[in-house]
């Protein structure tokens, strides 16, 4: 019963360390994305604009 408990242990903890380490590197590629993405939509509002004038 108690080697199950710690095999059971083990893997949740395995699986934490996974889901912890593939949300750091989405957040990481996400935050990037996202930057280039604000950076592109200010270009286009900044054109649109000028061409408003």
């Amino acid at each position: 019963m108690i080697e199950n408990v710690n095999d059971f242990l083990s893997v949740a903890f395995l699986a934490l360390l996974l889901i912890v380490a593939a949300f750091q590197v989405v957040k990481h590629f996400s935050s990037r994305h996202a930057r280039r993405i604000m950076d592109l939509e200010r270009d286009y509002y900044i054109q649109d604009f000028e061409e408003d004038e």
